[in-house]
């Protein structure tokens, strides 16, 4: 996590961190487990698709919590968003939290000791309370709180990509105790994709008012002088008009500020469009020249490069009348769209997270394949593999295409490296055809990984008891790929 988390002192002494579902002992499900990891990431993606489509902030948040909850029986989720004036937080979504405890909890005031999500946007650091019976942060709402069967708050700050705090996710159980492995997990997932959502709203919000400002302004304005009075005062949308004759342009003080300009300037035309990024600058130019000829429309995106080497994106859109005198001229308006474009790549990054693991495993196979001298790396990437992926064993076998044949080159059994050179690898024979292990052949014509879901039922091959002496039902067949071709395979056992 980015913060450093907060314990209050309940946290500390015999209090077992409460682990979830209804047997403290025996429930807790680790982050790496397959099928948990796959639902999770699941529910993630559904939540991806809600923001990707611009369903409300609301429902999706009420989603992140079910997840949540979903994934951790036992915990009661919700996230609280900060209000304008960043002095209170108000409760956005709580599915399981009874209506009757966030109503008399109201609006939350951020402090130095109010509760946990109070405390945790005050600090700017998650706090985890363990015990809200005992604990001091919770002076002013314990016996609300224990009244409703609450015993335990952990809550953790939501930061916009500048670092502003948007609200809190906390999970609360009705069982005193810290947050595990798992819970952690969770809480740094949930607040990124809350962040995101929260902040793809709040752009898309800002985005629809200016839009709106603006119509109002192309339906009631002709004239250049009342069009630009009109936007400076409606919104921080910039407008300007240029006159074609004379190539004169003239700019409001949002426009000179959304170009860098300082406060008082009135830059050329041909000094604005020096300010357009060298990349787009030859596309707005004959845009630009084509509209003065035959007064287009003008309808686009570009961005700027600023004196301090940052870029912003802009939206463009004029378009061309005559004044009192009857000479051509264009009135358009400037937005801002920097901030959308931000929460849209990091929508885009959410999405790549998962993929991304899986390329990082990608590169590490291709370093494997193509390593001269492979032992010490081989024990250290099997060893690193086998043990992420909580398994039994891993494997690599090279494929021989002259002979047809997957040739054993070693593998990571028993806390240990194994190479062909060893007696009991040459009674199992080190050789075999690729026809003789069904998911190799399947492996290399598609170039995605498959599965033998249980050696003990399917049909017999060598290795088969090998593998099952040493308890091994299960094996995920990965293709280790050279330059986009399947240079072998690597075999990974599970006992489960």
């Amino acid at each position: 996590m980015s913060a450093r988390v907060q314990e209050t002192e309940s946290d500390a002494g015999d209090v077992e961190p409460l682990r979830p579902g209804a047997k403290r002992e025996n429930d807790l499900r680790l982050v790496d487990d397959r099928e948990w990891t796959e639902a999770f990431l699941a529910g993630e993606r559904r939540i991806l698709e809600m923001i990707a489509k611009g369903d409300s902030l609301v429902p999706i948040l009420d989603a992140m919590c079910r997840l949540v909850e979903e994934m951790s029986s036992g915990s009661l989720a919700t996230i609280l968003l900060l209000d304008e004036e960043g002095k209170r937080l108000r409760h956005a979504a709580a599915p399981s939290l009874p209506a009757s405890y966030t109503e008399a909890m109201g609006d939350i005031p951020v402090g130095a000791s109010v509760g946990s999500c109070g405390t945790a946007a005050y600090r700017r650091e998650p706090v985890f309370v363990a015990d809200i019976a005992t604990d001091p942060l919770w002076a002013n709402y314990r016996d609300l709180s224990l009244a409703h069967g609450l015993r335990a708050s952990w809550s953790t700050p939501i930061f916009s990509s500048e670092g502003c705090v948007l609200g809190t996710f906390a999970i609360l159980s009705r069982a005193p105790g810290g947050p595990a492995a798992l819970h952690h997990h969770i809480i740094e997932q949930i607040t990124h994709l809350a962040a995101v959502a929260i902040e793809r709203e709040r752009t898309e919000s800002a985005l629809r008012q200016s839009e709106e400002r603006f119509r109002r302004m192309a339906g009631e304005l002709r004239r250049s002088e009342a069009y630009l009075a009109e936007a400076q005062e409606l919104s921080q949308t910039g407008s300007f008009c240029l006159r074609v004759a004379s190539r004169e342009l003239i700019s409001s003080a949002e426009t000179v500020r959304i170009g860098g300009w300082e406060a008082g300037t009135q830059p050329s035309l041909e000094q604005a469009l020096e300010r357009v990024h060298p990349d787009d600058r030859l596309r707005v130019q004959a845009m630009l020249e084509k509209a003065l000829q035959d007064g287009s429309l003008l309808d686009y995106e570009h961005r700027l490069l600023l004196p301090d080497g940052t870029a912003r994106h802009v939206h463009t859109v004029a378009r061309s009348m005559r004044d009192a005198s009857g000479e051509v001229e264009f009135v358009g308006a400037v937005m801002d769209i920097t901030e959308r474009k931000r929460a849209a790549e990091a929508l885009h990054a959410s999405e790549q997270l998962a993929r991304g693991q899986v390329e990082a495993l990608t590169h590490t196979l291709d370093a494997l394949a193509m390593e001269s001298t492979p032992d010490g790396l081989a024990e250290h990437v099997l060893r690193t593999i086998t043990e992420q992926l909580n398994a039994h064993s891993s494997s690599v076998w090279r494929r021989d295409d002259a002979r047809e044949r997957m040739v054993f080159e070693f593998a990571f059994e028993s806390g240990r490296l194994v190479t062909k050179s060893e007696t009991v690898i040459g009674a199992v024979n080190p050789s075999l055809p690729i026809k003789d292990i069904w998911p190799w052949s399947e492996v290399f014509r598609t170039g995605k990984p498959s599965v033998l879901e249980d050696i003990r039922k399917g049909p017999i091959f060598p290795w088969r008891d090998h593998l099952l002496a040493q308890g091994v039902i299960t094996i995920l067949v990965v293709p280790m790929l050279v330059a986009g071709q399947a240079a072998g395979v690597m075999g990974i056992g599970f006992t489960r």
